[in-house]
């Protein structure tokens, strides 16, 4: 069994690498739009099943002929390899399913389901058991594919995390010349992302309103959902903060009362911004009617994030917070203040009409 230097696993992270994703309650779930989800009319026979039969059909055809084509000793030396992963921690059995030259394959099977957070203990124990001298390991199939994909998620989460988090702070701060604001925002960002998270554990992982929503709950959640809907839900929240506190801005600098000014723009534009996000929720909500669960779960999940994060972070919690800053929501230190009147994001005045001073020609006669 000799191989090309190996690469640990199908996505390219580590072995032990231990991503920083919400595993403490998130049950993640690949599997998410395989034919499982796909169930036709009663008496159809399902599409999983058939599969699975044929590939046990494949893989005893396989074991047969690797008799035919492998010498005793090698033969001797496969199934005494399969047995070692076999004794793995977690393994229900191993076996040799093919040989084509001087590659082989071992079919390794685990209790429970292949492609949930728990897959991942067998799967890491797996790839550290040391090869024969002179072999190197793939790794494949569902828990190997699942246990790379959330190793890739959690080493650039955290690249993810700290690129949006500058960018969050340095813009607000050129468009409202403050250093509190930025702060408060990412602040409100992340209480809207708690809830946003916690819906799709409560109704789609643990099964609460799915008769009424018309799915079937797996216990499970695709890894890659999260993600989709925290940079989405992050910038659509920056995209109500701006509207909201630009409006505020304007009075301020108006009238010179913060307590004002935050009462007259949320008066201003308070209404705009709720109804800029029930526009938003009506073709959110039509996905959310799809019989496919993850497009169901973005669908759901996006309506009840953008109508808490206006109704309840933006309107209620953030006014609030700027009510109870008063003044010192503005403010900045001189350096970062000349800074923001030099590179700021500001809007420009309209030319002047001077039309009105000219005198208008009168014809003559």
């Amino acid at each position: 069994m000799t191989r090309p230097p190996r690469p640990r696993g199908c996505g390219g992270a580590p072995a032990g690498a231990r991503p920083a994703v919400l595993q403490d309650r998130v049950r993640f779930h690949q599997r998410a739009t395989t034919a499982q989800q796909f169930r036709g009319p009663p008496g159809l026979h399902h599409p999983g099943e058939r599969l699975r039969q044929r590939r046990r059909e494949v893989d005893r055809l396989a074991a047969r002929a690797e008799a035919d084509g492998t010498s005793k000793e090698q033969s001797a030396a496969l199934k005494a390899n399969a047995e070692r992963l076999g004794a793995t921690e977690g393994a229900t059995s191993a076996r040799v399913t093919g040989v084509e030259g001087t590659t082989a394959r071992v079919s390794v099977t685990f209790d429970g389901n292949a492609v949930s957070t728990p897959a991942r203990d067998p799967v890491k124990r797996l790839k550290d058991t040391p090869e024969p001298p002179g072999a190197w390991a793939y790794f494949g199939g569902e828990s190997a594919v699942y246990s790379d994909t959330l190793d890739a998620l959690g080493e650039a989460l955290p690249w993810m995390l700290l690129y949006i988090a500058v960018m969050t702070y340095i813009l607000p701060f050129l468009a409202f010349g403050s250093v509190l604001l930025p702060l408060k925002a990412i602040t409100m960002n992340l209480l809207s992302l708690t809830a946003t998270f916690g819906m799709p554990v409560w109704v789609f992982q643990d099964g609460h309103l799915h008769h009424l929503l018309g799915f079937d709950p797996t216990g499970n959640i695709e890894p890659n959902m999260p993600i989709m809907l925290f940079a989405l839900i992050f910038g659509l929240s920056m995209d109500y903060e701006v509207f909201l506190v630009s409006r505020m801005r304007e009075q301020y600098d108006q009238l010179g009362d913060s307590t004002e000014a935050v009462a007259t723009g949320l008066g201003s534009i308070g209404r705009l911004v709720v109804g800029a996000a029930v526009l938003m929720c009506v073709p959110l909500a039509a996905i959310g009617m799809s019989g496919v669960l993850t497009i169901k779960l973005f669908g759901v999940g996006m309506v009840f994030a953008v109508l808490t994060d206006v109704l309840v972070v933006r309107i209620l919690l953030g006014t609030s917070v700027m009510k109870l800053l008063g003044r010192a929501a503005w403010w900045a230190p001189g350096p970062l203040a000349r800074l923001d009147d030099r590179f700021g994001i500001k809007e420009t005045d309209a030319p002047a009409d001077d039309t009105a001073d000219k005198p208008v020609p009168v014809p003559a006669g």
